[in-house]
């Protein structure tokens, strides 16, 4: 194909053949063409005729970023980001919907089941994410055998009366706490414990991890 002894250039997307080029190493015929970024580029001409092939690689890694993240829900228009918008990893995109509609469109799908239905499908949901929680519990268990033990002989021990829980965290103070955790240093000594708020017990463990 000669591209310059035609009057107007021939273009596949955002190719423009510019002329003949070499075959590849297998044989396919091949055309020289630019792209609309100014890249050029020998392309095989098979790709061009099927549409395999419509742009460089540059501008189609572009294109799907842009499909990816600057694509605005299809329900209510937001545009998506990390936060309003789940991500799914797998498939490398965003789901159709933002987090606000998934909410709305469940809720409207669970009004237009009938009363037996409604009930019925959200236990079974219910009982879904309890089994999760209850496995996630019991692999925890099976790996951390002393802390789960220490755990039970603190539960046990404040039954007896042998400790006691107090009113306040021993590091803050605070008395207005919800719940004191019985805090570990050691697990080979489980009656040894320190009684602290559940944001002590998370700002301790992030520091150790840290």
């Amino acid at each position: 194909m000669n591209a310059t002894a035609t009057s107007q250039p021939v273009t596949f997307g955002s190719w423009t053949v510019l002329g003949d080029a070499p075959p590849d190493r297998h044989g396919h015929a091949r055309l020289r063409c630019r792209c609309t970024c100014g890249v050029e580029r020998d392309v095989v001409a098979a790709d061009l005729w099927s549409g395999r092939s419509r742009r460089c690689r540059a501008c189609g890694d572009a294109s799907s970023s842009r499909k990816r993240i600057a694509q605005n829900c299809r329900r209510c228009g937001v545009p998506k980001t990390r936060e309003n918008t789940r991500w799914m990893a797998k498939k490398g995109r965003f789901r159709t919907i933002c987090k606000a509609c998934e909410r709305l469109a469940f809720r409207e799908r669970i009004d237009l089941m009938a009363a037996d239905e409604r009930t019925a499908f959200m236990r079974s949901r219910n009982a879904a994410s309890k089994e999760s929680r209850h496995r996630c519990r019991r692999e925890w268990e099976s790996s951390h055998r002393a802390a789960r033990a220490a755990q039970k002989a603190v539960r046990q021990a404040l039954l007896d009366g042998l400790l006691k829980r107090p009113d306040g965290c021993a590091r803050c103070g605070r008395t207005e706490a919800p719940r004191l955790v019985a805090h570990h240093r050691d697990y080979s000594r489980p009656l040894d414990v320190e009684f602290i708020c559940d944001r002590c017990h998370r700002k301790h463990h992030q520091e150790q991890a840290a």
